[in-house]
């Protein structure tokens, strides 16, 4: 058979969907023509068996590929990251449908299965067909189709009739910045101590996909950053807040310089301020009951930050001893005398006996005046104050005669 001939032949082995391969450099003898239409078969065989139609590679680039930048105060995040995937088919199609599909890095899948990612993918196909012609297609929205939990985006591809050998170079371009920027949802640090992988692969329209089981099929690239969004960990930093007590009329702790800090009991917002230069924060705030649990949050920019939280503390106070007057009281006369802070209880005990004889407040000029009953002769009383947040005077004594 002559170099002619042997051309022909090939032709139209292929056009029938058979893989031989013959070179015009220099004529195969038949046992090496034999031995390549084995191989290629075979090759073909499995990547069909497997539901794939391509092999090649994955390259990553673009303004993103590195990480995204934060830009005006944090308020806007910025990159976008190219995807080219290029590769031979290594099978032959008639009139068949074909889909590209990318595997998403579990850290981007938040982010790619939220409401209406599609508007922040562009892309286009391009298939060079062996022995002539070329295939296009501009993706649109209607072509693309995402997994419900952001794992895969796939791609409808033009109907095709190809040949083995057939060039593909697909591109797809994602604007993560703008998405994360409009959506707010951040993208976390990779898990994998070498970056984000992406694998791809073209397949049949309706198969999904084993992507263990496809090998060397598939062509993946990983980005050279474990850190894609700058703007995770700062959303993941929450600041500090010091101790409160019953006493506080201010909070203070230490955040992120610039970062706006928001002080709430549940859903009130009970006062704001701004993390100085030296990652300091001072905010009043109301005095707040013992037990009362206060969240604090940051905002760098990138939204509010997880919360901080402290239960108020109660600090005692040193209550100072009520001072009676006169000290010795006839039976049926009130005890008085002067007490600390108007509203405080006063509280008149059986020294002796423990039992109460009588309560009262301190009045607005400090005094106090306290009926007792069932009190004796000669019995000896103490007098303490108290008030609400459960602070309690020592003890004055006196005498009912």
């Amino acid at each position: 058979m002559n170099i002619k001939t042997s051309m022909a032949c090939a032709m139209v082995l292929t056009t029938m969907g058979a893989t031989a391969v013959t070179s015009v450099a220099a004529p195969a003898t038949q046992a090496q023509a034999a031995t390549t239409t084995t191989v290629n078969r075979r090759e073909a065989a499995a990547a069909r068996s497997l539901g794939v139609y391509t092999k090649g590679s994955l390259t990553a680039s673009g303004t993103a590929v590195n990480g995204l930048r934060l830009q005006a105060n944090n308020t806007v995040t910025t990159g976008q990251l190219n995807l080219q995937y290029s590769a031979t088919s290594i099978s032959t199609a008639l009139s068949e449908n074909s889909k590209y599909v990318v595997k998403v890095p579990k850290e981007l899948q938040p982010l790619v299965a939220s409401k209406d990612f599609k508007q922040y993918i562009s892309g286009s196909f391009k298939c060079k067909v062996k022995l002539g012609g070329t295939a296009k297609r501009t993706y649109t929205e209607d072509d693309m189709s995402i997994a419900s939990d952001g794992s895969t985006i796939s791609f409808d591809n033009p109907q095709m009739t190809y040949l083995i050998g057939s060039e593909y170079t697909i591109n797809v371009t994602l604007d993560l910045g703008q998405a994360v920027t409009n959506s707010g949802i951040r993208i976390a640090n990779s898990s994998a101590a070498n970056g984000y992988h992406f694998d791809s692969a073209v397949t049949p329209a309706s198969n999904a996909i084993n992507w263990s089981a496809v090998g060397n099929y598939n062509a993946g690239a990983t980005l050279p950053t474990v850190q894609l969004d700058p703007g995770y960990d700062l959303l993941h930093t929450k600041p500090t807040i010091e101790k409160v007590t019953d006493k506080s009329t201010y909070v203070t702790g230490t955040g992120t310089p610039g970062a706006k800090v928001t002080v709430k009991v549940g859903d009130k917002v009970i006062g704001t301020g701004t993390v100085d230069a030296n990652r300091v924060y001072v905010i009043d705030i109301p005095k707040q009951h013992a037990d009362v649990t206060l969240s604090v949050t940051q905002n760098t920019g990138v939204g509010e930050s997880d919360a901080a939280t402290t239960v108020v503390q109660h600090e005692a106070s040193a209550l100072p001893a009520p001072t009676l007057t006169p000290g010795v009281y006839a039976q049926g006369a009130k005890v008085t005398g002067i007490g600390d802070t108007p509203g405080d209880k006063i509280t008149v005990m059986d020294a002796n006996r423990g039992n109460v004889l009588g309560i009262s407040y301190v009045n607005s000029d400090k005094t106090f005046a306290v009926g007792v009953s069932n009190a004796g002769s000669n019995t000896v009383i103490s007098v303490y104050e108290s008030n609400n947040d459960g602070d309690k005077s020592q003890s004055t004594f006196g005498l009912i005669q």
